[in-house]
């Protein structure tokens, strides 16, 4: 049997095991229009985690404000198991405090700008739950896609849904902040092309 006959062979064993495991981590369907970013729209990236998970980030600057943000899109996570939780009480891993982005929406300090999440439902704007922040926080720590320079752990949270009905997860992170760095990550952005205007994103918030 040659290659592509054990490659289809297998795709045809498995191919309802693939359909299952897409429906769990879906990608998210993200906005992909940027004839109207400016350039303070830093790139975009997009990629799986090492469990799997699919993701699409993008990278901007506010240069007022003095920072440069990443936004990162994946597939909520589920709520964890009893087991899961006690593992984790038990687990000794180094945690970071979290501070919450200053976002517009947060703060009224930074000129947020998301392409991404264009055309998306807010189901939850950005949340207060430092719980939760943390525990998304230490999900891209994990995942070996960000890490941060010291004790604080800035992320801002908000779930969303995606034109396919896929419940989403936007996390925000400041890398620098007034020219020092405060988080890095492993992410390769890449830029876009667009017009100098900048085009206000419109979300729907749901009341």
């Amino acid at each position: 049997m040659s290659e592509d006959e054990k490659q289809r062979f297998f795709m045809k064993k498995h191919s309802k095991i693939i359909d299952f495991v897409k429906q769990i981590k879906p990608k998210p369907v993200c906005n992909h229009d940027f004839s109207d970013v400016d350039g303070d729209y830093l790139g975009v990236a997009k990629g799986k985690m090492e469990d799997g998970t699919y993701y699409e980030a993008e990278k901007w600057q506010d240069t007022k404000a003095g920072i440069v943000c990443i936004n990162i899109f994946f597939p909520q996570l589920e709520d964890l198991s009893k087991a899961a939780k006690d593992k984790e009480q038990t687990e000794e891993k180094e945690t970071h405090k979290i501070i919450d982005l200053p976002t517009a929406s947060i703060q009224g300090e930074v000129t947020y700008i998301g392409f991404l999440p264009i055309g998306m439902v807010v189901r939850e704007d950005w949340t207060d739950d430092l719980k939760e922040q943390q525990r998304y926080a230490q999900f891209l720590l994990d995942m070996g896609l960000i890490d941060y320079t010291g004790e604080y752990a800035n992320l801002a949270l908000r779930y969303l849904t995606d034109r396919e009905g896929h419940d989403l997860v936007e996390t925000d992170i400041i890398l620098f902040e007034e020219g020092e760095e405060v988080a890095v990550t492993s992410l390769q952005f890449t830029p876009v092309q667009g017009e100098t205007k900048k085009k206000k994103p419109k979300i729907t918030i749901l009341k």
